[in-house]
């Protein structure tokens, strides 16, 4: 067994000048590769999410008058993701600013951005990589826009403010209708029948009803106004910055793995040559 390896390690010592020219050749190839390459450059940005009333709709809309913050940090965060990649908020940035090659194309463009967080914190990183380095910074900067206005529409559509504003809304055109009923009900009180007077009496009851349940709703805006004080938004924690380091794979580091492939193979090429001849004298 040790003669056999042996007579394989002689057999590529014999072999340098065509493993040589091989690799040398696997560095050409890499040049060339290395030439159609563009540099990746990659921009980054952190946003601080503040947790609000969108995720804590059912404690702030309940009758306790303590400002409940359950959040569940995990499950925000995966939304935000979500939302900040979406195809609309992708799109949107798209059309305020299109890719130099790919235009409009949300699909190939998706494919250059990312959003991920920090560990067990409300900080999401976001990371434009273009061979662009120009553009990727100002996509970035157009990207967060888009999602700081997609955000706002989606939770102008389903947070406790705007449950409250339609309910108060409803209550209170109700309530000015009923009062001009009553005022004309009240004016001619003096001729009206019985039944009319029960009807007014029952009237104002609504009225009193309605004016405490608006009066409620007034105080769980407060509630609401001051849970979202400090919450509810989204600052910008580090601005739109470029990495001065390219992405992936340096040209000097292709050639060097391409050189180096091609000698590995050159050498297994002269290793099989060598096991075939072996086992072609064993057989004799």
């Amino acid at each position: 067994m040790i003669e056999r390896e042996r007579a394989l390690v002689s057999g590529l010592l014999r072999s340098w000048v065509f493993l040589v020219f091989a690799g040398i050749l696997g560095a050409f190839a890499g040049n060339y590769i290395a030439s159609q390459m563009d540099d990746a450059y990659e921009a980054k940005a952190e946003l601080f999410i503040k947790m609000g009333n969108e995720y804590t709709v059912p404690s702030a809309l309940s009758s306790n008058d303590r400002l409940l913050i359950d959040v569940d940090l995990r499950v925000a965060i995966n939304a935000e993701i979500q939302i900040v990649t979406s195809w609309p908020v992708v799109s949107a940035a798209l059309e305020s600013l299109p890719h130099p090659t790919h235009g409009t194309n949300v699909d190939s463009v998706s494919r250059l951005v990312s959003a991920s967080n920090v560990a067990n914190s409300p900080i999401l990183v976001l990371s434009v990589v273009d061979s662009n380095s120009a553009w990727s910074v100002s996509f970035l900067e157009t990207w967060i826009a888009a999602y700081l206005e997609r955000r706002k529409e989606l939770f102008q559509r389903t947070s406790a403010v705007g449950v409250l504003e339609v309910q108060k809304q409803q209550i209170t055109e109700e309530l000015a209708g009923l009062r001009a009923e009553i005022q004309a009900l009240e004016v001619n009180s003096g001729t009206a029948a019985p039944d009319a007077r029960t009807e007014l009496d029952l009237m104002k009851l609504r009225d009193d009803a309605l004016t405490d349940m608006l009066g409620n709703l007034h105080r769980q805006e407060i509630k609401l106004a001051i849970l979202s004080s400090t919450a509810d938004s989204v600052d910008v924690l580090s601005a739109p910055r470029l990495d001065p380091e390219t992405k992936g794979m340096s040209k000097l580091e292709v050639i060097a793995f391409t050189a180096l492939i091609f000698f590995m193979v050159a050498a297994s090429l002269v290793l099989l040559r060598g096991i075939l001849r072996q086992q072609s004298i064993a057989d004799r």
